[in-house]
């Protein structure tokens, strides 16, 4: 058991309370928790205002991704979309600032249009033409640059 350890499972469940607040005991079974950690943070994932905070955070940044592909929008509906971000994209990249999120989103989506994760890939994207993951790139990449801009440090 670590403070480190304790600190990043509240972080994480603030952050995205309805996904870890389902499978509390998977969830706190990949931090090395006291017993009474373990019981502080069960009493953390029932709270109200907590799941509401992990929400917004959440409503966010969906909304942020949401409305930096209009033209992809065109092949996938917004819902599935949404589902996207909330079950693949969400559960591993809470942590990430706002700022850095199209970035993130970005990286993330090169590396699930691999053909390696195909079957995952087709429950969301089963119908879309081959140049879809290419517009979307570029439409990540545009957004990035107009709110982020690239520096030095982004190489």
């Amino acid at each position: 058991m670590s403070q480190s350890q304790f600190q990043e499972a509240l972080a994480m469940l603030i952050r995205l309370p309805d996904h870890n607040r389902t499978y509390i005991e998977d969830f706190l079974v990949k931090y090395q928790l006291s017993d009474i950690d373990k019981k502080n943070l069960r009493y953390v994932a029932e709270h109200r205002e907590v799941n509401k905070f992990g929400y917004k955070m959440r409503k966010g940044r969906i909304n942020f991704l949401i409305e930096s592909a209009p033209l992809s929008l065109q092949f996938i509906s917004e819902e599935t979309l949404i589902e996207f971000i909330k079950n693949e994209f969400d559960p591993n990249h809470a942590m990430v600032f706002a700022r850095k999120i199209y970035r993130a989103f970005r990286y993330f989506l090169v590396n699930y249009s691999n053909e390696s994760i195909l079957n995952r890939r087709e429950k969301y994207f089963l119908n879309v033409p081959g140049y879809f993951f290419d517009l979307f790139q570029f439409e990540l990449l545009d957004i990035e640059l107009e709110f982020q801009g690239f520096d030095k440090t982004d190489r």
